[in-house]
C-alpha cells in the first residue's frame, strides 16, 4: 500500500501516523501487536536521539526534564527517564540506536543511563558493560549495571567523598503518613550506614523466618515484608538478641582485600557487590569491627566436612561469600542467602558439606530448587547453573511437609462445600 504525502506541516505529520495507526487497526491482533512494538522501539530511541541533541546544544538535564513533560501527561519519573535516556545516548549514540532496532529494550537502556548518570558517563560509553546486558535477560539489565557502576567508581575521587560527606551531613529520619494512609518512617544517610543497618534487618527478618517454620511455615504465615517490619520494630524498641543462628554469619559487614594491598597502606577494599569502600569507613570497621579472615587455597577449598556436619559452618559461609559474593541465581544480596547443598543431605546420594558441594543461595530460590527438583551444576569456567535432579538427588518430603498439604487440602475443599451451599 504506497500512500504519497509531502509532510510539510504539523497537521500533514498527524494525517500521517492517523493512517499508520488506522492501518495497523486493520491487521489480524498478533501482526498488529508485533509492528505496533516495533514502532513503539523507532519513537522511543528516536526520542533519546532528540533529546541528545538537545544536550549536545547547550541544554541542561533539568531542561529536558521539562521538555520531557511539555504536551503530555507522565510522572516526573518518567520525565527523568526519558532525560537520562538522552543524556545517555550523547555519551553514546549507539544507544538511541540499539532501542530503534529493539536489539535493547527500555528497561536494559534505562539500568545503563542510571548508571552512566553516576559514573561521569563511563557506562553508557563502556563497550562491554553494553556486551553484558545485551546478553542477559531484561530483569538482570539493571543489577548488572549497578554492579559495573559500583566497581568502576573511583574510591579517592573527590567527588566522591564529597558525596558521602553530604550523605552524613543530610541524615535524618522523617515521620509521615503513605498515600494508603499508613504511618512510615523514612531513614535517610550514607551509602554504607543504611547498608549496615539493612543488612542487620534482613538478618533478623531471616530468623523470624525460621521461628515462624521456614519451608513449613503454615499458609498465611507472615510476608517478607511482614517480617522485616517486625525486626525492624524490635530493634528500634528493644535490644536485639545476639547470634545469627546456626551455620549463618549474615548481618556482618562482608568485605575484602588483599593482603599485601592493605600492609601496604593501600587497601582498595571491597563491599560483597564489588562497590569500593572509602578508607575512612575501612578505618572505622577496622578499628571498631571483629575481623574474621577467610584464606584460600589454590583451588578456592575453604573446609571439607564430608557427612560429619549436615549446617555449613560459619567459616564455610565466609568462604561461599567470599566466593559467590550472593545467590547464584538472581544475585540477592549476601544477607539474604544461605548454604544449599548441590546434592541433598538426605538425598540417597547423601550430600556432603565439603565448600565445593555448596552453593550460596536466597531463602526464594532455595524454595524454587527444591520445589522444582532441579540440582546445582559448576560448569569448567566456575558457573552456576540448573539442572534436572535424577531420582538419587531428590530428598525425601520433609518430616510434617505431607500432613500440612493434607490439612491445606482437607481446608480448601470445606471452602468450596461453603461457597457451593451458599450460592
Amino acid at each position: 500500500m504506497a500512500v504519497g504525502i509531502d509532510l510539510g506541516t504539523e497537521d500533514e505529520i498527524d494525517e500521517a501516523m492517523s493512517l499508520v495507526v488506522g492501518v495497523l487497526r486493520s491487521l489480524p491482533v498478533r501482526e498488529a501487536v508485533t509492528r505496533s512494538s516495533r514502532y513503539q522501539n523507532w519513537l522511543v530511541g528516536l526520542d533519546a536521539e532528540l533529546f541528545a541533541r538537545n544536550k549536545a546544544e547547550g541544554a541542561s538535564d533539568r531542561d529536558n526534564e521539562k521538555l520531557a513533560g511539555e504536551g503530555r501527561k507522565e510522572t516526573k519519573t518518567a520525565s527523568k527517564k526519558r532525560a537520562k535516556r538522552g543524556a545517555a545516548a550523547k555519551e553514546n549514540p549507539a544507544l538511541a540506536e540499539e532501542l530503534a532496532s529493539g536489539a535493547l529494550g527500555f528497561e536494559q537502556v534505562d539500568a545503563i543511563a542510571e548508571a552512566s548518570e553516576k559514573t561521569g558517563g563511563d557506562a553508557a560509553r563502556s563497550g562491554d558493560l553494553l556486551d553484558q546486558i545485551k546478553s542477559a535477560p531484561p530483569e538482570d539489565a539493571k543489577g548488572i549495571a549497578k554492579g559495573w557502576a559500583d566497581k568502576h567508581n573511583n574510591p579517592d575521587d573527590p567527588g566522591s567523598s564529597a558525596r558521602r560527606r553530604r550523605q552524613r551531613r543530610l541524615r535524618t529520619v522523617d515521620r509521615f503518613e503513605t498515600k494508603d494512609g499508613l504511618a512510615a518512617l523514612l531513614i535517610k544517610g550514607d551509602d554504607e550506614s543504611i547498608d549496615e543497618m539493612f543488612a542487620g534487618l534482613r538478618a533478623a527478618s531471616k530468623r523470624l523466618y525460621k521461628l515462624d517454620g521456614g519451608r513449613d511455615a503454615p499458609t498465611g504465615s507472615r510476608t517478607r515484608s511482614q517480617r522485616l517490619f517486625d525486626a525492624a520494630r524490635t530493634s528500634l524498641t528493644q535490644p536485639m538478641v545476639e547470634g545469627s543462628g546456626r551455620g549463618s554469619v549474615v548481618g556482618h559487614v562482608h568485605m575484602w582485600v588483599q593482603l599485601e594491598d592493605f600492609l601496604a597502606g593501600s587497601p582498595n577494599a571491597q563491599f560483597a557487590d564489588g562497590r569500593h569502600v572509602p578508607d575512612v569507613v575501612l578505618e572505622r570497621y577496622c578499628c571498631n569491627g571483629t575481623i574474621a579472615a577467610t584464606v584460600f587455597a589454590a583451588k578456592g577449598e575453604v573446609l571439607h566436612h564430608g557427612r560429619h556436619h549436615r549446617y555449613a559452618t560459619p567459616a564455610q559461609i565466609r568462604g561461599l561469600i567470599a566466593r559467590d559474593r550472593g545467590c547464584f541465581r538472581c544475585g540477592a544480596d549476601v544477607s539474604e542467602c544461605e548454604a544449599h547443598h548441590i546434592i541433598p543431605w538426605h538425598a540417597p546420594a547423601k550430600g556432603k558439606t565439603n565448600i565445593d558441594q555448596l552453593v550460596l543461595v536466597c531463602v526464594d530460590c532455595h524454595h524454587f530448587i527444591h520445589d522444582t527438583k532441579q540440582t546445582v551444576f559448576r560448569h569448567g569456567d566456575g558457573r552456576w547453573t540448573l539442572r534436572p535432579a535424577t531420582p538419587d538427588e531428590v530428598p525425601p518430603p520433609r518430616r510434617g511437609h505431607h500432613r500440612r498439604k493434607v490439612a491445606e487440602t482437607r481446608q480448601s475443599r470445606r471452602t468450596k462445600q461453603q461457597m457451593v451451599q451458599q450460592e
